[in-house]
């Protein structure tokens, strides 16, 4: 397979149709009309390379074909006749009338061709776009995202009502501040915090769907560089990390296994730094412990129960293979 670093040089139309899907379905149909076999597919190709590249000169087509394809006279000149009418005439600015002289030359009328050659400007036009799309992608990848500081966590006392109200918000527009909470203090308010939150969930299947919703519409930049959702580049948001985990494991109950995996495997996810990989796994835990409450907690003592996860020791490092247990390095090297 011919490398695209030695087209780099030409111009940009030039290397849109070298790698066009039109070139590349005119070579297997001529492939398939001479039942050449793959070696020989490869060898159009670099043929078709070395012609747009001026290694090869336009005059000396069949000669070429004969050499490197082994075809008797007529053949090669059939073959030439297919890949300088449809492939080449397109561009023959680009060779300087030459592909003209050529089919001129043993008895071809260009006009006979100029279906073709619009068919592949039409092909090169197309492999322009997706070249700007997919350049434009690249470049949102680059684009800096700016992840909010942490503001201290502060306790505020109000009543059931209030806290039903509030805790929704919470859930929507300052999740991170509580994610990245570290003092003491702070960790202290959050545990009292999540007594709350889970009193209310207990109360009321309504409340524990509130926040779940709340999760879904909260657009909080989580980590850096855009992710990849539905073939589009987005910001990594909340919301959307949620969506991406969704679409990869579906909205059944999952383990911690099963977050390890997205955290450490998964496109999104893998090449994250430590410090945002936290941040995902304590977003899955969270999401985990809103959605699939309380089933997702009976295995725990009460006293440990919680919906916002804290830092309790190393229990909320981010998940690195080398830290798993042999059961969940098992189950991980399976899913890859």
């Amino acid at each position: 397979m011919t490398s695209k670093n030695i087209f780099s040089n030409l111009p940009l139309e030039i290397q849109d149709a070298i790698f066009s899907e039109a070139v590349v379905g005119i070579n297997q149909e001529i492939s398939k009309r001479f039942n050449l076999t793959e070696d020989g597919l490869v060898k159009i190709g670099n043929l078709l390379a070395d012609l747009f590249l001026k290694k090869t000169e336009i005059s000396s087509l069949i000669a070429r074909i004969k050499t490197d394809l082994n075809l008797a006279d007529d053949q090669a000149k059939a073959m030439a006749l297919e890949m300088a009418g449809r492939e080449l005439l397109a561009f023959d600015q680009y060779f300087s009338g030459q592909v003209d002289n050529f089919l001129k030359s043993i008895g071809a009328k260009p006009s006979e061709y100029q279906k073709d050659a619009q068919i592949m400007e039409s092909a090169v036009k197309q492999a322009e776009t997706d070249r700007i799309k997919e350049a434009k992608e690249d470049e949102d990848l680059k684009e800096p995202v700016v992840i909010k500081k942490a503001e201290p966590v502060k306790f505020v006392e109000s009543d059931e009502k209030e806290e039903v109200k509030s805790a929704a918000e919470v859930f929507q527009k300052n999740l991170i501040d509580l994610f990245l909470a570290e003092s003491d203090e702070s960790k202290a308010i959050l545990d009292d915090y999540n007594g709350i939150l889970i009193g209310l969930m207990e109360k009321s299947p309504a409340f524990k769907k509130n926040l779940e919703d709340a999760l879904y519409q909260n657009q909080e930049i989580l980590t850096s560089g855009k992710i990849r959702l539905e073939g589009k580049m987005v910001d990594p948001t909340i919301s959307n990390w949620l969506k991406d985990f969704i679409d990869k494991n579906g909205s059944n109950f999952f383990d911690q296994i099963k977050l390890s995996e997205y955290v450490i495997n998964s496109e999104n996810a893998k090449d994250l730094k430590e410090e945002e990989r936290k941040l995902l796994t304590k977003l899955l835990t969270l999401y985990r412990n809103v959605k699939f409450f309380p089933s997702g907690l009976v295995n725990l003592p009460v006293e440990e129960w919680e919906v916002i996860p804290l830092e309790r020791g190393s229990e909320m490092e981010a998940p690195e293979a080398e830290e798993l247990t042999p059961l969940e390095r098992k189950a991980l090297a399976q899913t890859k």
